[in-house]
């Protein structure tokens, strides 16, 4: 029951979902119009190839109307949990247990709450639910395919997603930035891909932390020279930091990071593209993205990848 207690401890599926509730399916400019909301379901399932990697699983919800102000109450009733799940992969159905967070024991309950920093009060009230390859019966492997099915009601959501081959990066060092404190470091990566376009997201955990993204995770190689390129891995930002500190993506000497890189494949890609550009693009004078998705009768993402592990002490 280790691993079960590992996926519980790592909220990266959870961070998202309130962004996702507010996601649309494709990528043009428009303005939302004062329409009655029609409630869609949201999907945010995963099927990873890599050091420590989770069963595949998914998370259902509805969505919420874009203007609409999430209370505990609202949130709580938003998690679908009576749906048939199952991923279809090279001929054969592999059905999706159901795990609830209500049938844990209190202690980890609390503990993943801690680990959210959420009041625990929110997963008494919230029937939280998730569908899991339990047993680990589905094969993970590089250049696989994998359909997702879901029903909810009479509702029936389709998706795909493929694990793609891994692009390792050549290698990983710490630089000092110039006028700012010389505690601080900026993370670098060299990488230098084989032939083709490649798409990629990168993870970072610094010391006990949990793995976070960055503002922008992910991007491609399309602008990469035959020779390779050096570019900058910036720290994810967390919950304490400030505003225009010069430091708030940088890392602290001594600091023990932790880099999950991710080959994903190109509708993975989009649907991060698009959803990060549209929470970055805030402001009374910035355009409405709608958010790229690859689920078929819903919104979200369905996706695979293949990553890497690196662990290096800042220096």
């Amino acid at each position: 029951m280790k691993w079960i207690l590992e996926f519980l401890l790592n909220p990266s599926w959870l961070s998202m979902i309130i962004i996702v509730l507010l996601g649309m399916s494709c990528e043009e400019e428009v303005i939302p119009p004062p329409v009655e909301h029609a409630k869609e379901i949201v999907v945010e399932g995963y099927v990873e190839k890599g050091e420590g990697a989770m069963p595949p699983y998914v998370i259902l919800s509805y969505s919420f109307p874009f203007f609409s102000k999430l209370s505990t109450e609202d949130f709580a009733k938003s998690f679908i949990n009576a749906a048939e799940v199952y991923v279809v992969y090279s001929g054969n159905r592999y059905e999706l247990e159901k795990v609830c967070l209500k049938d844990l024991p209190v202690l980890l309950r609390e503990q993943l709450a801690r680990q959210l920093g959420v009041n625990p009060a929110l997963f008494e009230s919230a029937d939280l639910c998730f569908y899991i390859d339990l047993m680990r019966n589905i094969p993970v492997e590089e250049k696989g395919t994998y359909y997702l099915n879901a029903i909810v009601g009479g509702d029936t959501i389709k998706a795909e997603t493929t694990i793609p081959e891994p692009v390792e990066l050549d290698s990983l060092y710490y630089l000092p930035v110039v006028g700012v404190d010389s505690s601080y470091r900026e993370m670098k990566a060299s990488l230098d891909p084989p032939e083709g376009l490649h798409y990629y997201r990168y993870f970072a955990k610094v010391n006990q932390g949990r793995f976070q993204t960055a503002s922008r995770s992910v991007f491609t190689d399309k602008l990469f020279s035959e020779e390779g390129l050096d570019f900058r891995l910036p720290k994810p930002e967390g919950a304490d930091t400030k505003p225009g500190d010069p430091t708030r993506f940088l890392y602290e000497v001594g600091d023990t990071v932790t880099l999950k890189w991710s080959t994903i494949d190109e509708a993975h890609y989009d649907f991060w593209r698009t959803l990060e550009y549209n929470r970055q693009n805030q402001g009374p004078f910035s355009s409405y993205t709608r958010v790229k998705s690859n689920v078929q009768g819903g919104i979200g993402i369905w996706g695979g990848m293949r990553y890497f592990i690196y662990r290096s002490i800042v220096e």
